[in-house]
């Protein structure tokens, strides 16, 4: 039996009404796919790795800028291991945390850590660099970790890289990572 031609426009008109819905919902999406990391209720330890979403920056260019800029969100891919583990790259990433404080029983500070990135001497390749937003996504502050230049910059046991957070630190940062050999990074929150 032949498909009348109405029945077949219909089809093709709510197929293509479908896609237009579903690229709209895509872009109106939350700026975060992840899990938020419950900073506020946390006994011992936690690795933040399956908590991150991260974009590849082949191109090592992009600025913090480029990556808040709206509709670039979409672009962040959710990490599902403890560990960020990249391999051998000449890309930069880009990592996005969302913290949730409001667990927070008192004045607590926190660690956050990050495991070390492979740095060597004497190549200006690799580094962590920290951009902190506070709850509307207005940016608070940068750190260039390793420069020990903040006060809550602190130095660890294992040659990694850490600092004394709070609510105040933001609810939402973003990391530049890259690395003159793989890329492992541990992120811990203490």
């Amino acid at each position: 039996m032949k498909t009348p031609a109405r029945t077949t426009r219909f089809n093709q008109s709510a197929s293509g009404l479908l896609k237009i819905i579903l690229v709209t919902l895509l872009l109106l999406a939350p700026a975060s796919w992840a899990q938020l990391i419950p900073a506020g209720n946390i006994n011992g330890s936690l690795e933040l790795g399956p908590f991150i979403e991260y974009y590849e920056d082949q191109t090592e260019s992009l600025s913090f800028e480029d990556i808040t800029s709206p509709g670039f969100g979409v672009n962040f891919i959710p990490y599902d291991r403890d560990i960020l583990h990249f391999g051998i790259t000449q890309a930069a990433y880009w990592l996005r945390l969302n913290f949730d404080w409001s667990d927070l029983d008192e004045e607590v500070d926190r660690i956050l850590e990050f495991g070390p990135p492979k740095i060597v001497g004497g190549r200006v390749r690799g580094g962590i660099t920290i951009y902190a937003l506070d709850a509307s996504g207005s940016f608070l502050e940068q750190y260039t970790l390793g420069t020990f230049e903040n006060q809550i910059e602190m130095r660890t046991l294992s040659r990694g890289f850490a600092l004394r957070i709070d609510p105040a630190f933001g609810e939402q940062i973003y990391v530049r990572v890259s690395s003159a050999r793989p890329l492992r990074l541990p992120v811990t929150l203490w």
